[in-house]
């Protein structure tokens, strides 16, 4: 009886692990769509990383629940080493995030902003309201931009180049929103990261239980 209730309350926990893998692994598919509709981000290579991401999760969802409904030996060992490979990167991804200085904060902005696509370029100007990265100047540093004509902070001013009234996006991106998207992805990717570990941990645990359907005197 001891071994029937443990092996169920072990495969119930592994399906709600991956139930909520699937759920994340959908709204990370569909994050590309939000962005395309909001134009909020128009470079296909950034969606399609995302949609990618999101695929490969869906599949270690649908393979962790397989595996525990069957109990197969050999996708939960297979999904167990994936977890733990990605519980390393995702761990050593939120200490980055979370631990990065002020001066690799601008490196990565400036290396970001230098291999972004001018369309990419046009919708953070347009959506952070401001104009230029360092610089208004479009052609300073090798680090251009778009015209800001569009930039709501640019439409009423006669200069539609240099745009007194906006901000470079260097000093909002510093100030507030990369700030607050990496200690939010941080956080995000470090609650996920133990959550990976978690089950790898229900997974080593729930293969090495008996099976009661099986012979009772036979080890899985």
């Amino acid at each position: 009886m001891g071994i029937r209730h443990s092996h169920g309350c072990l495969r119930c926990c592994l399906y709600g692990l991956n139930f909520m893998y699937l759920i994340l692994a959908l709204i990370i598919i569909t994050l590309p769509v939000y962005f395309k509709v909001n134009a909020l981000l128009k470079s296909w290579p950034i969606n399609g990383g995302i949609i990618a991401a999101g695929v490969f999760l869906l599949i270690v969802a649908i393979a962790g629940i397989y595996g525990s409904w069957r109990q197969h030996q050999i996708i939960l060992f297979f999904y167990m080493v994936i977890l733990v490979i990605l519980f390393i990167l995702l761990f050593a991804f939120s200490l980055a995030a979370l631990g990065i200085t002020k001066h690799q904060q601008r490196d990565v902005l400036i290396t970001g902003w230098s291999n972004s696509q001018s369309s990419t370029k046009e919708s953070i100007q347009f959506h952070l309201d401001c104009c230029g990265f360092e610089d208004k100047n479009i052609t300073s540093g090798g680090l251009g931009h778009p015209s800001c004509k569009k930039v709501p902070c640019c439409r009423h001013t006669i200069d539609k180049v240099l745009c007194p009234k906006c901000p470079t996006c260097l000093n909002v991106l510093e100030r507030r929103s990369f700030r607050k998207f990496r200690q939010a992805t941080g956080g995000f990717a470090l609650f996920f990261s133990f959550s990976m570990f978690l089950g790898v941990y229900l997974a080593f645990k729930f293969r090495h239980l008996r099976n009661p359907r099986a012979n009772p005197d036979q080890f899985l």
